[in-house]
């Protein structure tokens, strides 16, 4: 009895630890579009889209899915990510684009496993110093927002991100040689500098 307790106790603790999908495992799971029919099976939910649901927030639910690989958020009214975002430990693509969100919290560099983060379309004008340690990711979208410099720990990315998308933004020539030293094997798209004050 002593036994099967135990096992009843350390089992949550078991399959919060399981391994991330490979991309092939993955691509078999299915997209769950809703999150009534998600939580049936939350530890069973690797990929979430929740695109185009008109939400003002993130429901507190989606946290729930502690094996989350991939989350859609984008074309929402959101305005903010919360901090509870620092759970999704397995994360590996976050779209939160076409949104209104202006800050990303410094809870993002707890997602250490980020391959993909898309946040084109808002209103972001700066990143946390806890972008750096994001050091899986290979693809940063941003294009359409406000920002105008990275932290220095942007740096710390410099041998993995392989694409930076900053199309859209009114970025002056000095900041973009700034930017493009900071991340010297990144490919970086930029919108033509304006050298107007």
């Amino acid at each position: 009895m002593k036994i099967i307790t135990f096992f009843f106790i350390l089992f949550p603790f078991i399959n919060t630890q399981a391994q991330l999908l490979d991309s092939i495992a993955l691509s078999k799971e299915p997209v769950y579009y809703d999150i009534t029919e998600a939580l049936k099976n939350p530890e069973k939910v690797y990929k979430l889209d929740l695109h185009k649901n008109k939400l003002k927030e993130i429901p507190k639910d989606v946290f729930v899915f502690i094996n989350l690989q991939e989350l859609n958020l984008s074309k929402n009214k959101l305005t903010k990510i919360p901090n509870d975002i620092e759970v999704l430990t397995k994360l590996e693509i976050l779209d939160v684009s076409s949104n209104n969100i202006d800050l990303i919290p410094t809870a993002i560099g707890k997602l250490v496993n980020i391959k993909k983060l898309i946040l084109n379309q808002n209103v972001i004008a700066k990143l946390s110093p806890e972008i750096g340690n994001l050091t899986k990711m290979t693809f940063l979208d941003m294009w359409g927002n406000e920002i105008q410099k990275f932290p220095d720990e942007i740096s710390k990315l410099k041998n993995t991100l392989k694409v930076l998308d900053l199309r859209v933004i009114s970025i002056k020539e000095p900041l973009q040689e700034e930017i493009e030293q900071q991340l010297p094997n990144t490919k970086i798209f930029f919108s033509m500098s304006c050298n107007c004050d």
